[in-house]
């Protein structure tokens, strides 16, 4: 922690010092601190400067650079409360040979509340373009002599669609009353994280419409991150308008399909235009099979179509098939396509209870049961 600016420290009043200067050039430094146990574990802390530089004459206090200079144009966010500056920068601003924490700081408004806080932190209530005019006197009345600022709104930002689009719409106004240039740099965020900055150089010249681009920004809520600059001062926040990214569903193609038998399946690709993982179902006639996903590809497991030939003339022969692909923000995309199985030959299916025993199933004994028992080995050893 850096230490405080000298003279800068205010104390509670439960100690005090008495410095006293000895007949042989010798300083003598006395600490009485009226601190009670039961406060504790409050208490104050003690800052002493014990330099051999000599003591001081008492001189006028004086601004700093770093104090806004006279006439400057401090751009705040809102209307309403807003911190005009914290007491360790307000103690940067002045210089005197008696610490800035003697000295009376005061600040006021023609129109506004002005306000201090417990702090040390100046507060003033905006309501438009508000002047407000600060000095420091020391003890014997010797003052820096007066600075005026004026405090306001410079700019407002809008946008009339709360979904996001790839330019994104924004609006700003610059208020009427607001003089000096003013450089304007707004990027959408998201986490935290601005994207692409946008830099926008006006002056009082009304509203203007900037595209910003959205690469980048994943599905949720997305807020719109600021910078206003106006010579040395500035100030950056990020706000909410509403706006929203939508998930985009994925995209799927069809590939390949494959048979082997009355055993078909079928791959095909996909991409998901926010990167996010896709799961996919297929539903085959009334049924729902497994689908593999790897890298950008799917591929479903075999399907058996044998219980759709099964009937003769009821038997399918146009098998209606439908893949669907979602994406984790639940954004689907359905593909309907169809199995012609037409040039397919029907499976031989036979009923056990035909031949009266349960122990075979296989037709009489003779060439015919050859090519039947030649064609189910083959139709198995291709499945494996």
């Amino acid at each position: 922690m850096p230490p405080p600016i000298r003279g800068s420290c205010i104390g509670d009043g439960s100690a005090s010092y008495n410095l006293r200067t000895n007949d042989d050039g010798s300083v003598t430094y006395t600490l009485d601190s009226n601190f009670s146990r039961e406060n504790w574990p409050l208490g104050e802390d003690v800052f002493a400067d014990f330099t051999t530089s000599p003591v001081p004459t008492n001189e006028a206090p004086e601004w700093t650079l770093n104090a806004p200079a006279n006439g400057s144009w401090i751009p705040v966010f809102e209307d309403g409360p807003n911190k005009l500056s914290a007491w360790e920068e307000i103690a940067s601003w002045f210089v005197d040979e008696s610490g800035v924490a003697s000295l009376e700081i005061s600040c006021t408004s023609g129109k506004a509340e002005l306000s201090r806080s417990i702090d040390g932190s100046f507060w003033v209530n905006v309501d438009g373009i508000t002047q407000v005019t600060c000095q420091a006197s020391d003890s014997s009345g010797k003052t820096t002599g007066n600075r005026t600022w004026f405090i306001g709104v410079p700019v407002s930002v809008s946008t009339t669609n709360q979904l996001l689009d790839n330019e994104h719409s924004l609006t700003i106004a610059f208020s009427e009353s607001w003089e000096p240039e003013t450089t304007i740099r707004l990027a959408l965020s998201q986490d935290g994280q601005p994207r692409q900055v946008m830099e926008y150089n006006g002056q009082s010249m009304g509203s203007h419409e900037l595209l910003m681009p959205s690469q980048g920004i994943v599905p949720g809520p997305v807020q719109v991150w600021i910078e206003v600059l106006v010579g040395d001062q500035f100030f950056e926040r990020t706000f909410d308008l509403g706006i929203v990214k939508e998930s985009e569903a994925p995209l799927l193609t069809l590939g390949m399909a494959s048979f082997d038998g009355w055993m078909w399946k079928m791959e095909g690709q996909y991409s998901d235009p926010d990167g996010e993982a896709v799961s996919f179902s297929i539903k085959v006639g009334d049924a729902v099979y497994a689908v593999e996903v790897m890298g950008n590809t799917w591929e479903t497991e075999w399907v058996d179509l044998t219980p759709f030939a099964v009937g003769g003339e009821t038997g399918q022969r146009i098998i209606d098939v439908e893949i669907i692909g979602c994406d984790e923000s639940w954004k689907c995309t359905t593909i309907l396509t169809s199995i012609d199985t037409s040039m397919m030959e029907n499976p031989v299916v036979t009923d056990p209870s035909a031949s009266g025993s349960s122990e075979t199933s296989l037709p009489a004994s003779g060439i015919p049961s050859l090519v039947i028992a030649f064609s189910i080995a083959i139709f198995f050893r291709r499945r494996s």
